[in-house]
């Protein structure tokens, strides 16, 4: 329910346990969003787990005694992904409630064409229209643009709750080969 345990144990050698929980307890709180839970949850869940996350900057400074040298903060990151959660956070505890919505898809494992599950993905309504109620003076347009059509398309086919939790995976992947 949270990060994969690869990532939490190469996390681990690293000592940075204040970002590690971190990453983990954003990752659980994306788990618990589903089409089975209640909207005001899913919409809890989604707002705790973007302040998890927001909050690793915070948790990078704890873990390196207080110093800001060679923190890879995430605004500074080079992943769209990380900028779009980064923004969506302030949205959702700020500005506005997200509307969901649901998408029947299937999962197939790749080499078992006896394994398929379907199920219905939780995703984000009207993504592009809600993710520009933020400031993004920052960003060029036609990368808001390019960033809210990846993430509709690729939440339509494996729900908005897994495409972050790769999201926090990708930046704890960042932290490893940091770090390391």
């Amino acid at each position: 329910m949270g990060i994969d345990g690869e990532y939490v144990e190469a996390l681990k050698k690293l000592d940075i346990p204040e970002t590690t929980d971190r990453l983990q307890a954003s990752a659980l709180l994306f788990y618990k969003c589903s089409k089975a839970t209640k909207i005001w949850k899913n919409r809890g869940f989604l707002r705790a787990g973007l302040s998890e996350f927001r909050s690793i900057n915070q948790a990078l400074r704890w873990d390196n005694g207080g110093s800001t040298k060679n923190i890879t903060t995430l605004d500074k990151s080079k992943n769209p992904l990380i900028h779009f959660m980064w923004r969506l956070r302030r949205i959702n505890v700020y500005v506005q409630n997200p509307e969901f919505d649901t998408n029947i898809t299937t999962l197939v494992l790749p080499n078992n064409d006896d394994f398929e599950y379907s199920y219905q993905a939780l995703v984000l309504k009207d993504v592009e229209e809600y993710f520009r109620k933020e400031n993004l003076k920052d960003y060029k347009d036609e990368d808001i643009t390019r960033i809210c059509n990846w993430f509709s398309e690729i939440q339509y086919r494996f729900g908005a709750p897994e495409v972050f939790r790769q999201g926090l995976q990708s930046y704890a992947q960042t932290l490893i080969n940091l770090y390391k």
